[in-house]
């Protein structure tokens, strides 16, 4: 009872310090964070949040205030949404006053870059929880599979079942990103679902290999598989939100109802096979090919590339950035079976953070403060989550953040040298170890873990000989 008094209490903190319900326009959270957009960003009381108990950090991302809870985050979202009336599955009204609308209108690079972050941020974080379940069913067959264990065979039933549970999300993936992406911009869901099922219809994927070309109202387009991917909706979903807020603008509401679905429809099957299909698969195609030419150049580039991505990621995952920074590799580890350069650097980072942990375990005195340590470091080792070593201790004092950072750094040099390959999602804890290597064979394992183990060692290291940690 007493700690849900607690949660209560910080939620209710939490919501009268970002200005109330009636200054929230968007309410969401992810793994460990509250996600707020707001209409006056002038009534978040940031210092104020900051301190109260339970709260590890806050940030700004874009447009999006976010308060690092943890663990807990789940509750304290549940709890603010129950007593502020705020539904998590509609759409928040946002009546900007003159002022704020105003502002709204002003055009800059730094605002456009803000909002397609924000908005990719948002679209993709609801996707990483079930992104994750769904990897961790390809990570079972890898480990038990015929890849390592051959505990059963790709002919059984087992090993088809959760073959098919892993496609069940990823084959499917447009639909997925269709749904929190106009869900991000507040337009259509079932529009935005309906965009991501036309580019994988069987009709559709059933001409892929058959065909080339397909005439869409007279214009020729590629007959290509958009399975398992995003950047072709992501796009579509935003030219959506225009054109169907156009269109309901300007048809009279007596026949609203039959007129804008049905045009939206056909403007959008036009705009997402001539332009948003081949241009997000160009785009994605040509990052993917990036990573994977970084990943396979020579050994000086790509040990100079992985160093340095390694020594900004903290900075990068600081500000809410990193999953953006992540999406173009895991097209690529989809679209190739594995990734050997970005997706090694998030294993450098999380080891590292972790090690952090426990050297902030080993060198703290206070009795208290090693029990926030240990949970810091349980919730990363176990859990799989960086953020409240992060915010506690990485952010513990000036030192903390170049002393990840150079950590990092030594082991994006490490991941330059060995170049393992990472093959599935699997988030990176204890118990995937070895499964997000093993698909590549024995030494693809040998050479992850030991990135694995140098990092989590480098962290250690790099808190108990240099951080000067506070005993506050």
């Amino acid at each position: 009872m007493a700690n849900k008094g607690r949660v209560a209490e910080l939620a209710n903190g939490i919501l009268l310090l970002v200005g109330g319900r009636e200054n929230i326009s968007y309410f969401t959270h992810c793994v460990t964070r509250l996600r707020f957009t707001v209409k006056d960003k002038s009534l978040i009381d940031k210092k104020e949040i900051e301190i109260l108990k339970g709260v590890i950090g806050t940030n700004w991302s874009g447009d999006q205030f976010q308060v690092i809870i943890g663990q807990e985050v789940d509750k304290v979202y549940e709890i603010i949404c129950s007593v502020s009336g705020i539904s998590a599955e509609k759409s928040i009204d946002e009546n900007l006053d003159p002022e704020t609308a105003e502002d709204g209108k002003k055009f800059s690079i730094k605002k456009i870059g803000n909002n397609i972050v924000s908005y990719l941020s948002s679209t993709m974080f609801t996707i990483v929880p079930i992104l994750i379940g769904a990897s961790l069913c390809k990570t079972v067959n890898s480990l038990f599979g015929p890849g390592v264990l051959n505990l059963y065979s790709d002919t059984s039933d087992l090993y088809i079942m959760f073959e098919f549970l892993y496609n069940a999300l990823f084959y499917f993936l447009p639909i997925f990103v269709g749904y929190t992406a106009a869900k991000t911009l507040k337009t259509n869901v079932l529009m935005g679902m309906f965009l991501g099922a036309m580019i994988i219809v069987p009709n559709f994927m059933a001409l892929v290999g058959v065909r080339d070309t397909f005439s869409i109202f007279g214009v020729s387009v590629p007959v290509a598989n958009y399975s398992q991917t995003f950047f072709p909706v992501v796009l579509g979903v935003w030219v959506m939100s225009y054109v169907h807020k156009f269109l309901k603008k300007v048809i009279p509401d007596v026949v609203s109802s039959i007129f804008v679905p049905f045009l939206t429809i056909l403007v959008m099957t036009f705009m997402m096979f001539v332009v948003c299909a081949p241009l997000g698969s160009a785009v994605g195609e040509y990052i993917g090919a990036f990573f994977t030419y970084m990943g396979s150049s020579n050994p000086i580039l790509r040990i100079i590339g992985s160093t340095l991505l390694a020594a900004i990621m903290p900075f990068i995952t600081l500000m809410g950035m990193h999953l953006p920074v992540y999406m173009p590799a895991i097209t690529n580890l989809l679209t190739t079976g594995s990734e050997s350069f970005v997706m090694p650097i998030g294993q450098v980072y999380s080891y590292a953070v972790y090690g952090m942990a426990l050297g902030a375990v080993i060198k703290f005195r206070k009795k208290e403060n090693k029990s926030l340590a240990t949970g810091y470091f349980v919730s990363g080792i176990i859990g799989g989550v960086s953020e409240p070593t992060l915010y506690g201790i990485c952010l513990n004092n000036k030192s903390g953040m170049m002393i990840l950072a150079a950590c990092c750094g030594i082991g994006g040099l490490i991941s330059g040298i060995l170049s393992p390959g990472v093959c599935n999602m699997a988030p990176a804890n204890i118990f995937s170890t070895i499964a997000v290597w093993a698909p590549l064979g024995t030494s693809n394992i040998i050479r992850g873990l030991i990135l694995q183990i140098a990092s989590f060692v480098i962290g250690v290291l790099g808190v108990v000989l240099f951080d000067k940690l506070k005993e506050e």
